[in-house]
């Protein structure tokens, strides 16, 4: 885009261009690949219990934050899941993960979006342990 006196007022790239295109928008796909952070990224320390895991790649587990509700969490924790590979950890029943959790709020296709990703474990407590959890 150029201004009246002919300089550069804005230029996008051939990779850029992609997300003006018009036969795109017409589609509705611009919409559906566009995400659109609503708030800061929120990092905090929690005490999450595992309701359900998973070995595969890409799957997420399933916790409870002691709200009520589920929290549905991807584990980036490099350190973390070495550790699990190599069965220096274990898991039973009502566990729970003292744990860094990252929640991105944003905003896809119209539709409200959070995610959640553990990027730290710091501690798996078994249940006759957790009155010992610092408050």
């Amino acid at each position: 885009m150029r201004s009246d006196d002919a300089s550069v007022i804005e230029q996008v790239n051939r990779q850029e261009a992609e997300v003006f295109s018009l036969a795109k928008y017409e589609e509705g796909l611009i919409d559906d690949q566009l995400e659109t952070p609503l708030l800061p990224d929120h990092k905090r320390l929690v005490a999450l219990q595992i309701l359900r895991l998973s070995f595969k790649d890409g799957n997420k587990w399933v916790f409870s934050d002691g709200s009520g509700g589920t929290i549905n969490a991807d584990i980036s924790d490099v350190e973390f899941w070495e550790r699990l590979n190599n069965r220096e950890v274990a898991f039973g029943k009502g566990d729970t993960l003292k744990a860094e959790i990252l929640t991105r709020t944003s905003e896809k296709g119209g539709k409200l979006h959070t995610t959640h990703t553990v990027t730290k474990v710091e501690k798996i407590i078994p249940p006759e342990q957790l009155k010992l959890f610092p408050k």
